[in-house]
C-alpha cells in the first residue's frame, strides 16, 4: 500500500473540544520528553541548520519534538513555534524558544520567516494536495526543510499507539497546570485516552511512504531531497524527509 489511508483524527476536527485537543498536544510533548523520542534528530537539525540561527517549527502543537534537541543546538539559535491552533498556554524556560500566539497556517507563503523549516509528527496531517503545496512553499522560500515522523505503518508503530492510553494514565499528572477537566476526561470518562489511541492508530495509517515522498519531490528539482530513517531511544524508527536548495 503506497497511498496512506485518509481517515480523520479527532485533533484535526474544528468541533473537537479544546480541552481534548490541547491535552493531546501537551501529552505528546510530555511523552516525547519522558521517552526522548526525538533526541536522535539533533544531528540532522544541526546539519541542515548550518550557519543559520533561525528555526521555524510548523504545526508545532505544544512544542513536542524540537524541545528534545534544544540542548544540542547552538546557544544563539532562535526557535519560533507556529501552529494554526497555537497553544496559548505554552511556556518555555529556554529563552531561545518563542511561540507565535497568532494562528500561522503552514501552507501560507512564510517567506517572511527566515531559517530552517522543521515539522515533527505533523506532515501526515496534510493530504496529498496540501503536502505538495507546503513543499512548493518551502522551495519558494529557498530555505532548508526537515520533517520527522515517529508514526509508522508497521507492527512496531501500531504497538506504540496501542500503548498511548497507558502513557496518558501515567503521565497526565506531569501536565502543568493540570486542570480538573483533564483529570475528569482521563480517569472518570476516559475520552482523552480513547482519542490518543484512535488518533495514534490513524496517524500510522496516514503517514506517507518512501514512494509517496519521492513522488511528491521528484519535480522539485531546485532542491536536493533525502529520505531516510533514524533510530529512536528505544529503537523505534523515525522517518525523515530533508530538503536543501542546490548550490
Amino acid at each position: 500500500m503506497t497511498m496512506p489511508l485518509r481517515l480523520f483524527e479527532f485533533g484535526d476536527m474544528k468541533w473537537c473540544p479544546e480541552v481534548i485537543r490541547r491535552t493531546i498536544t501537551q501529552m505528546l510533548l510530555v511523552i516525547s520528553k519522558q521517552t526522548g523520542l526525538f533526541r536522535c534528530t539533533a544531528g540532522l537539525v544541526r546539519k541542515y541548520l548550518g550557519k543559520r540561527r533561525d528555526i521555524l517549527v510548523l504545526a508545532a502543537g505544544s512544542g513536542g519534538g524540537i524541545l528534545d534537541v534544544m540542548g544540542r543546538l547552538p546557544r544563539d539559535v532562535d526557535v519560533l513555534l507556529t501552529d494554526l491552533e497555537p497553544d496559548l498556554a505554552f511556556v518555555s524556560d529556554d529563552k531561545r524558544v518563542h511561540y507565535k500566539k497568532k494562528p500561522v497556517d503552514a501552507l501560507d507563503d512564510l517567506g517572511r520567516y527566515p531559517g530552517l523549516r522543521v515539522m515533527y509528527d505533523s506532515f501526515h496531517h496534510l493530504d496529498r494536495e496540501q503536502a505538495a503545496e507546503l513543499l512548493q512553499s518551502v522551495v519558494k522560500s529557498n530555505e532548508p526543510f526537515l520533517t520527522f515522523e515517529a508514526s509508522d505503518r508497521s507492527p512496531a508503530g501500531i504497538w506504540a499507539c496501542v500503548m498511548a492510553p497507558i502513557y496518558v494514565f501515567r503521565f497526565l499528572p506531569k501536565l502543568s497546570p493540570l486542570k480538573f477537566s483533564q483529570i475528569f476526561f482521563t480517569y472518570v470518562l476516559p475520552l482523552i485516552p480513547f482519542v490518543m489511541l484512535w488518533d495514534g492508530l490513524v496517524s500510522c495509517l496516514r503517514v506517507y511512504s518512501v514512494k509517496d515522498l519521492r513522488d511528491m519531490t521528484k519535480d522539485l528539482t531546485s532542491y536536493e531531497w533525502k529520505i531516510g530513517r533514524l533510530k529512536g531511544q528505544l529503537g523505534e524508527p523515525i522517518r525523515y524527509l530533508a530538503g536543501v536548495p542546490k548550490t
